[in-house]
């Protein structure tokens, strides 16, 4: 709606999708005009132009709007405010300090909440520690991650696939942003060895249990080890929007639109990954406009691990019959040599890339049309 109903216009038809992105897209163009391109520290919570830009360039990847997208990202880039965070101790991997006390301030952040979840630490820890572990990773994106030398698990073979499969850690050699974003089966954390295949009586960490891991993972991003003594009193910054997915989305937008040689693809993945510990991108293998989708989307899922955006992907992509019908695995437990069946989940194409429109707001208005398959 752009402007206040008089009461015969009071029962309104959906507006078409290309009017509400056009609409959106003007409103932070708009928007955009009057705000500054940063603020002063103690007031980096407000929106600001590239907080505005960077909503515009997630509004058209969304869309399909590659060319907008591709733009909307390059005018965040070019405000020259945002960078990829780097830890200033060199021996500390510049992706875990990101969501640690030691980078409250830093210039990654685009948009964020101040002081975010308070319980942060209390939701999602292990029980040994008091906490509800809450949010439990499933073997789905453990599997993700590449080795250090950039391949991924999969291409690996079958007997090393299963290798790092029952122990994703194998030798220390995944990608540093696994054991930064996920707490696995025999890793210490907090001066508690975490064993939830230990069927000993008295595990607070066993599988299954009421407030333990469902699937022998747990989230580790955003646990920082100082909220431990008072699991209530967090501090954290939550980052809505950060620089890394903007710089992904130019670079997703430029492959989709054809441009997959444009030398902003790889300038932008080697930053990500390099700052992450990662080797540059092996251009002899990702040397088509599939291969480099193929390690976009991988990146957007390892990178942005539990940041909000992997169901907006899915749906973008399409790719809800492959990652979200049938059996849900976590960790391999040792005792059968297999994947932990946590739920089998049904996905129908046809329906469940949206939700459904209430049946209130059915009932409120004739003109208002169901979804299609609900």
């Amino acid at each position: 709606m752009d402007h206040t109903l008089a009461p015969g216009e009071a029962f309104q038809p959906k507006r078409s999708k290309e009017e509400i992105v056009a609409f959106i897209g003007a409103e932070l163009d708009t928007c955009a005009t009057g705000l500054p391109p940063s603020y002063s520290d103690d007031e980096a919570w407000r929106i600001s132009k590239g907080a505005c830009y960077a909503m515009q360039a997630i509004l058209y990847i969304n869309a399909g709007n590659w060319k907008k997208a591709a733009e909307a990202s390059d005018k965040v880039i070019g405000l020259g405010v945002y960078d990829l965070h780097k830890a200033a101790a060199a021996n500390v991997n510049s992706y875990a300090d990101l969501f640690s006390y030691n980078a409250m301030v830093n210039k990654e952040r685009i948009l964020f909440r101040s002081g975010a979840q308070s319980e942060v630490f209390f939701r999602n820890a292990p029980k040994s520690l008091g906490c509800q572990a809450t949010t439990n990773p499933t073997a789905a994106i453990v599997n993700t991650y590449e080795t250090r030398q950039g391949k991924t698990i999969q291409e690996l073979g079958t007997d090393s696939f299963n290798i790092y499969r029952a122990d994703p850690a194998f030798k220390n050699n995944r990608d540093p942003r696994l054991s930064a974003s996920v707490l696995l089966p025999g890793e210490t954390f907090v001066n508690r060895k975490l064993m939830p295949f230990d069927r000993t009586s008295g595990n607070a960490d066993m599988i299954g249990q009421p407030q333990s891991t469902l699937t022998g993972f747990w989230m580790k991003k955003y646990l920082d080890p100082k909220d431990a003594s008072s699991t209530y009193s967090g501090r954290l910054h939550f980052m809505i929007i950060r620089y890394a997915e903007i710089l992904l989305t130019r670079v997703e937008a430029l492959i989709e639109d054809g441009q997959w040689q444009h030398p902003d693809v790889i300038k932008y993945l080697d930053m990500i990954r390099e700052r992450a510990g990662m080797p540059k991108v092996n251009a002899a293998v990702y040397n088509s406009q599939a291969k480099l989708r193929e390690l976009v989307r991988r990146e957007r899922q390892v990178e942005l691990a539990f940041e909000g955006q992997r169901l907006f992907d899915i749906r973008r992509w399409k790719i809800g019959p492959q990652v979200l019908d049938g059996s849900l695995e976590g960790a391999v437990d040792p005792e059968t040599g297999k994947p932990v069946i946590v739920e089998v989940r049904k996905f129908d194409a046809k329906r469940d890339y949206r939700w459904p429109i209430p049946l209130d707001e059915l009932n409120a208005n004739p003109k208002m049309v169901q979804n299609e398959g609900w």
